[in-house]
């Protein structure tokens, strides 16, 4: 009700991307004048970094975002783990961010061995967070498939796609919007395809 009164009373309605601009149009009978889209993304575009050789370095993976329970940073951990058990010594792993699910997070890499392969920074200024995506390899995203989830626009892969780092997320419908074909993407909480990827 108050979704339909919200539209109703508008003159202009702004949805941050085309699957909520067509809930704007359908449920909420918005004429398509009245509907805008304005999307979110990062203050700049920095130039690509300097391409890492990941033949025989360490892939540096970064994660920059909230980590409560839907955020499912547990899934990044076991297929952290995943790779770690194959490939030791192949991967790091940085998370940036806070959140609730934080000291379950951090027990759970204890639990699965990989708690000295993971560096938590906790919330960084937008030059120190620019500073980490360029000093990773991959950043990843690693959104559950849920109805939220499949309308909403991820922030972080556009910071990831601004400095040009190579990113790693889950296949959702707005994810696809966001980054086209210059990310891969993995089921949504699937470990063991997030580590393939």
């Amino acid at each position: 009700r108050l979704e339909r009164w919200s539209y109703r009373c508008a003159d202009l309605v702004i949805l941050p991307n085309n699957s909520y601009r067509e809930i704007a149009l359908t449920r909420g009978r918005v004429s398509p004048a009245a509907a805008v889209v304005v999307r979110s993304g990062p203050d700049r575009v920095d130039p690509a970094p300097t391409p890492h050789d990941t033949t025989r370095g360490r892939l540096e993976v970064v994660f920059a975002g909230m980590m409560n329970v839907q955020d499912r940073v547990d899934v990044l951990l076991h297929a952290a783990a995943d790779v770690e058990a194959r490939q030791p010594g192949r991967l790091r792993l940085t998370l940036v961010g806070t959140g609730d699910d934080v000291p379950r997070l951090r027990a759970l890499a204890g639990e699965l061995g990989i708690a000295d392969v993971v560096r938590w920074t906790g919330w960084l200024d937008s030059d120190a967070l620019r500073t980490e995506l360029h000093r990773a390899t991959v950043g990843v995203s690693l959104d559950d498939d849920t109805p939220f989830s499949r309308l909403s626009t991820m922030t972080k892969i556009a910071e990831y796609l601004a400095v040009g780092l190579p990113c790693v997320v889950a296949d959702l419908p707005e994810n696809r919007v966001t980054a086209g074909d210059a990310a891969r993407y993995f089921a949504p909480a699937d470990a063991r395809d997030l580590a393939r990827a």
